[in-house]
């Protein structure tokens, strides 16, 4: 028999119970393409990545964080709350 290898032992939220909460968070708000947009400055140009099938997607310029998961952004002259992860 075949010792157990590390995968066999632990999977993500396992891991996590042994990472500080701040290197959580970061790792939380990693995607699938890359990390997600955090380092963004009032009136840096992004793209919103719209999750219905990107019906509205298009580049508009941001103006804050609201919270680690929702920014605003101003598009076609609107205000918009939209997730971090949605931005590219």
């Amino acid at each position: 028999m075949s010792k157990p290898v590390a995968k066999d032992m632990f999977n993500m939220d396992t891991l996590m119970e042994f990472i500080d909460p701040e290197t959580v968070a970061k790792i939380n708000s990693l995607q699938v393409q890359g990390q997600a947009m955090t380092n963004l400055h009032q009136g840096d140009e992004v793209h919103w990545n719209d999750p219905d099938n990107g019906t509205c997607s298009g580049y508009g310029i941001f103006q804050s964080y609201k919270s680690d998961e929702v920014a605003e952004i101003y598009k076609d002259g609107e205000l918009m709350e939209v997730y971090v992860h949605e931005l590219s």
